[in-house]
């Protein structure tokens, strides 16, 4: 029977030659006999971004930091999914607690420069697709919230 010490080298190997899927499984198998261990969550998490299994590498990635809070790569990976998933905000959030245990890590500022652009950009985008509410009639803008969902009879029906 492996060990997790083989199976996590035949994962690095696996890794090293371009074979992430297989790495990713044998990170699975792993972790099937160590689920506690943050650096195999953290070590899944790169194999599932280079398979383009984003939400499960945010997942992998989240729970390598939930069992070690100090583990600055779990945070840069889980930042690099979530810019994978246009998730600008949250990327941006575990970029920054990343850098705070990595200072000067010129990755994590890069990072987040490039989600605070694309946060801007998005913001932008919505400017241009929303309408402003004065470009709205009247009797549209006037309208009060509280009144959304309320049922109302028919005014010409009314008996």
């Amino acid at each position: 029977m492996a060990t997790v010490r083989d199976l996590k080298e035949k994962a690095k190997e696996a890794f090293v030659d371009d074979n992430f899927e297989l790495a990713a499984d044998l990170y699975s198998q792993a972790l099937d006999l160590d689920p506690s261990s943050a650096d195999l969550y953290a070590d899944r998490a790169q194999a599932n971004i280079k398979v383009a299994s984003f939400t499960e590498a945010v997942a992998d990635a989240s729970r390598a930091i939930e069992l070690d809070p100090s583990m600055s790569k779990a945070y840069l990976r889980k930042g690099i999914a979530c810019m994978k998933l246009e998730e600008y905000q949250t990327a941006k959030l575990a970029l920054e607690a990343g850098l705070k245990l990595a200072e000067g890590d010129s990755r994590f500022t890069k990072l987040i420069e490039e989600c605070k652009e694309r946060i801007a950009e998005e913001a932008i985008s919505l400017q241009t697709v929303l309408p402003d509410a004065s470009s709205f009639p009247a009797s549209v803008s006037n309208v009060s919230v509280a009144k959304v969902g309320q049922h109302r009879r028919n005014p010409i029906n009314r008996k």
